[in-house]
C-alpha cells in the first residue's frame, strides 16, 4: 500500500508537472516501465484472494459476498481483467482510512487519559486478564464500540467523505443545484459544529453510549451518528469491516498496554506520524499491568 500511494501521488512523477512528456514514444518515457514494475509488485497480493475465490466458485462452495457476486458476472458484465482491480480498489482504500484513523486513537489517547482508563476498566471487568478480547466480547464492551466512533468524528479519515452527484436537478436554500452536479459533503465541518456535537474539539467517547448506560452524554450529540462514512444509499460500503477492524485492533491495544506520551514532546496539533516503542519520539506504548 505503501508503494501505491507514494506512486500515486499527483506530483510524484515528472510527467505530472509537464504533461506533454506523455506523448513521447517509451523509450524515452522511462517512467512507463517503472509504473508497469510496479503494478506487478502490487497486484499478485490482491491476486491471492481473487483467484481462491474464484475456485470457490468453480467448485461451488463459495460465500456469498461481494467478490463471488462480481465473479458471477464476469465475462458477461465484466471481463477477466477487472475485478481483480476493483478488489485492488476495495482493499487500498480499507487499507488507508483504517491505518489512519488508528493513528488519531493512539493521538487521542494521549491527549484524553481518562477516557482510556475508563475503556480499560470495561475491558478487564468483560475480558479479565486471562485471554485477549474476541469477536464474542464485542456486544458487551459498549463503550470501546463508543470509542471508535467518536475517533471517526472527531479526526474524520475522509473529512469531505464520498463524491456524489444529482440524479435531478434541485433547489437547496434558494441555490440551484443542476442535474448531475457532483456533491461534496463538508463532514468535518458537520462533526466541528457545537450546535451539533458540544465541544466538538474533545474526544468524549460518552456522546455514543447508549442512552440506557449510566456513563452516556447524549447532550454532546445531537447528531445521533457520525458521517466519516458519508450518508444515504452511497455510504462507504466497507463501513462494517472498518468498524470490526478498529474494534479488535483497539480492544486489544487496551487490553495489552497502556498508552503513555513523553512530557517533553508532547503531540501537536494536526496529523502526526507514530514511532511504536522509541521514547525518544511522542510516545512509547508500555505494557498495561
Amino acid at each position: 500500500m505503501l508503494m501505491m500511494f507514494k506512486n500515486i501521488r499527483p506530483g510524484s512523477w515528472l510527467v505530472d508537472w509537464i504533461p506533454f512528456l506523455d506523448y513521447l514514444p517509451d523509450a524515452l518515457a522511462p517512467w512507463r516501465a517503472s509504473a508497469v514494475d510496479i503494478r506487478n509488485q502490487i497486484m499478485p497480493f490482491f491476486l491471492i484472494f481473487y483467484k481462491v475465490m474464484k475456485e470457490r466458485v468453480r467448485n461451488g462452495n463459495a460465500p456469498d459476498c461481494f467478490l463471488a457476486r462480481l465473479l458471477a458476472q464476469e465475462g458477461s458484465t465484466f471481463d477477466e481483467s477487472e475485478p481483480p482491480h476493483m478488489i485492488a480498489t476495495t482493499m487500498a482504500a480499507g487499507t488507508d482510512t483504517t491505518a489512519t484513523t488508528l493513528q488519531w486513537f493512539l493521538k487521542a489517547a494521549l491527549l484524553f487519559p481518562d477516557a482510556i482508563k475508563r475503556a480499560q476498566e470495561e475491558i478487564d471487568q468483560v475480558v479479565g486478564r486471562d485471554r485477549l478480547p474476541n469477536w464474542e466480547d464485542r456486544p458487551n464492551l459498549p463503550y470501546i464500540a463508543a470509542l471508535v466512533n467518536e475517533t471517526h468524528r472527531w479526526a474524520t479519515a475522509t473529512p469531505l467523505a464520498f463524491i456524489h452527484a444529482t440524479s435531478e436537478a434541485d433547489v437547496y436554500r434558494g441555490k440551484d443545484i443542476p442535474n448531475g452536479a457532483i456533491v461534496y459533503s463538508n463532514i468535518y465541518a458537520v462533526h466541528k459544529d457545537p450546535h451539533i456535537f458540544a465541544r466538538p474539539e474533545e474526544w468524549i467517547p460518552e456522546r455514543y453510549l447508549p442512552p440506557s448506560d449510566k456513563r452516556a452524554a447524549p447532550e454532546a450529540n445531537r447528531a445521533g451518528t457520525h458521517y466519516a462514512f458519508g450518508a444515504g444509499r452511497r455510504e462507504c460500503p466497507g463501513r462494517h469491516v472498518a468498524d470490526a477492524s478498529l474494534y479488535i485492533a483497539i480492544s486489544r491495544i487496551l487490553w495489552a498496554f497502556d498508552i503513555v506520551g513523553n512530557p517533553k514532546m508532547p503531540p501537536q496539533p494536526g496529523y502526526c506520524k507514530l514511532h511504536y516503542y522509541d521514547p525518544d519520539q511522542n510516545h512509547e506504548l508500555i505494557s498495561h499491568p
